[in-house]
């Protein structure tokens, strides 16, 4: 991931190839999936789905969800080549500590990056719908 933070988390994304290497260890039924978009979408069902799958009492949550403060570099440019020259050693800390600013929130994807990534990433997440029977393709395809 050093080398290529691209590729290392796209590598990280393909959750198929992860639940298989689980499925070598733990039976499918020992395991228990929850989509993050259904969990913001209503947390306490969620959980109280969770509860159930681990056989103890659900308590009910009343609380807002916290959201992370976001940071966005002011420049990608030094963001990446400090990086790039860097590494994880000091020096990178403090020029990416002073090429933050604080964000309301991400930007929106653009949109042909957005069909890139569920075209590239459909043929895993086909993979992953059959083996787990959850319609992981329809978070895609708003």
């Amino acid at each position: 991931m050093k080398e290529d933070i691209f590729k290392g988390y796209v590598k990280r994304s393909f959750y198929i190839e992860q639940i298989e290497r689980y499925l070598q260890y733990f039976s499918l039924n020992q395991m228990h999936f929850i989509i993050f978009e259904e969990m913001i979408k209503d947390q306490n069902a969620e959980l109280n789905r969770l509860s159930e799958f681990l056989g103890i009492e659900h308590q009910e949550m009343k609380r807002d969800i916290l959201s992370n403060i976001t940071y966005l570099p002011k420049s990608r440019n030094i963001e990446y080549l400090s990086r790039k020259l860097f590494s994880d050693s000091l020096i990178y800390k403090v020029i990416h500590k002073l090429n933050q600013k604080s964000s309301d929130g991400y930007p929106p994807i653009n949109e042909s990056t957005r069909k890139y990534l569920a075209d590239y990433f459909a043929p895993y997440n086909r993979q992953l719908q059959e083996l787990l029977g959850i319609d992981i393709l329809r978070y895609w395809n708003k």
